[in-house]
Formats: structure tokens, C-alpha cells, sequence
């Protein structure tokens, strides 16, 4: 049964991995390619905690906006790197305490915010990193129940 569990939890991994690659670096740069990198970053950065997602409710609740297009980015963003809240500490021990797991996090989302920046195919939103954390922090809380443990890291 361990070893079915861990060749289930390496495939869902990798295919995890594929997916979040595919979202995150995949998309067209489109007509920002012809800006300045200096522009690019100008035009597309927000440093303001809650600038974006107060932006978004804003838009959804006057309805100045298609729905999907707020309720996309901001669950989007909660929800994509929960799963990482089950796999990293699954692969790291370590990082099955809290702190740890915090640090490993922010340094990974910070490094795909970056590079999404450097490749000009997404914006360096302080906010995408806040949403990107808490829902890596639900898989984690997920990760905690006992039963998932129980099921997860059979040791």
C-alpha cells in the first residue's frame, strides 16, 4: 500500500507541476513585448498589499466587470498553489512545520512572480503572492487533518 501511495502522490506531483508551469509561463506576451522592460514592469507591478483584490471586488460587486475575470484571478490564485501545501511537506520533512514551510513558499512564489516578470508573461502583484500563500497555507491546514496524514504520509 506505501509504495502505491507514494507513486500516486509522485505522479499527481508531476503532473501538478506541468499544469502550474503550463498557467503560470504559457501565455502569449502579446503587444507588451514591444515595451521597455522598464515599462513592462512599470505598467504591470502593484507593491500595494490589497490593491489589486480590493480593485477586483470593487469591479465584481459594481458589476464594471466580467465576473469571470475577477473571480478567475483571485481564486485562481488561492487555489493554485494549494496543493503545494500537501506535496511540500510530503517530499520535505522539514517543511512540515510551519515556519519552514512559510519561508519555502514565499522564496518559491516570489522566484515564479520574478520570472513571470522577466519573461514578460505576468504582472509582479505583491497580491498574487499574498492569495498564492493562503491557499498554500489551506493545503497545509489540509495536510494537518489526521486523516489526511494518516492517508498521505504512510510511513
Amino acid at each position: 500500500m506505501k509504495k502505491i501511495i507514494k507513486a500516486l502522490v509522485i505522479g499527481s506531483f508531476a503532473l501538478y507541476l506541468l499544469v502550474l508551469f503550463s498557467l503560470l509561463f504559457m501565455r502569449s506576451g502579446g503587444y507588451w513585448q514591444n515595451l521597455s522592460w522598464v515599462d513592462y514592469v512599470r505598467l504591470n507591478s502593484n507593491f500595494v498589499p490589497f490593491r489589486t483584490i480590493s480593485q477586483y471586488v470593487h469591479l465584481l460587486f459594481t458589476g464594471s466587470i466580467n465576473a469571470n475575470i475577477p473571480l478567475t484571478n483571485l481564486w485562481g490564485n488561492l487555489l493554485m498553489m494549494a496543493p503545494m501545501g500537501l506535496y511540500l511537506p510530503y517530499f520535505f520533512k522539514r517543511a512540515r512545520r510551519p515556519a519552514v514551510f512559510f519561508l519555502v513558499m514565499l522564496c518559491l512564489v516570489l522566484s515564479a512572480e520574478l520570472a513571470q516578470t522577466c519573461l514578460r508573461v505576468g504582472s509582479l502583484d505583491i497580491d498574487d503572492v499574498i492569495l498564492n500563500l493562503a491557499g498554500a497555507f489551506l493545503g497545509y491546514g489540509l495536510g494537518r487533518l489526521r486523516w489526511v496524514r494518516r492517508f498521505v504520509y504512510v510511513e
